[in-house]
């Protein structure tokens, strides 16, 4: 009789640490897919925009600001917009940041890291501290906990535009 209570009270510890640690990874997942979810360009309307000249730095903010408006209606369409974008100014941090958004809303992971990993490595830019938040959340999705810690930590570290949301997201891993 003490033996079959015993296993069974090691069954149920097991069960609910299993519950336990699988709840707290899945949190994790769940929180990430939200905030990929609310993805908006509202932070980076009208923020920098290139190295160009004055002149063309004003019709380029204005294409930008135009795709901004179509990536709410249709971001498959905005990324191609994006992407024309970018042959017109490959160096711009701000169009590669919109791309990686993009692609990451739309679930593909590995375009999404070329774009952020083009801001992230430029750091003059002021938007890699929001490269890295991306990167978080894809580390995340791909549950690769230790790039993700990583990312988030610079993401609160160096106070990017989703700080709060970086720290909840960390605090949930």
């Amino acid at each position: 009789m003490l033996k079959t209570f015993l296993s069974l009270a090691l069954i149920l510890v097991l069960l609910s640490s299993f519950y336990y640690f699988y709840g707290k990874s899945s949190a994790a997942l769940n929180l990430a897919a939200t905030h990929v979810e609310a993805i908006s360009l509202e932070y980076y309307t009208n923020r920098g925009m290139g190295q160009n000249k004055a002149a063309q730095k004003l019709s380029l903010r204005e294409e930008i600001e135009r795709v901004d408006l179509q990536f709410l209606k249709d971001p498959k369409m905005a990324a191609v917009s994006y992407e024309s974008l970018l042959k017109k100014d490959p160096g711009n941090n701000s169009l590669h940041l919109r791309l990686g958004m993009i692609y990451l809303k739309l679930k593909q992971y590995d375009a999404a890291k070329e774009h952020f990993y083009f801001v992230y490595e430029n750091q003059e830019s002021g938007l890699q501290p929001d490269a890295a938040w991306f990167l978080g959340l894809i580390s995340v999705i791909e549950d690769d906990k230790v790039a993700a810690k990583d990312y988030l930590q610079e993401s609160v570290i160096k106070r990017c535009s989703y700080k709060k949301e970086a720290a909840e997201l960390l605090a949930s891993l």
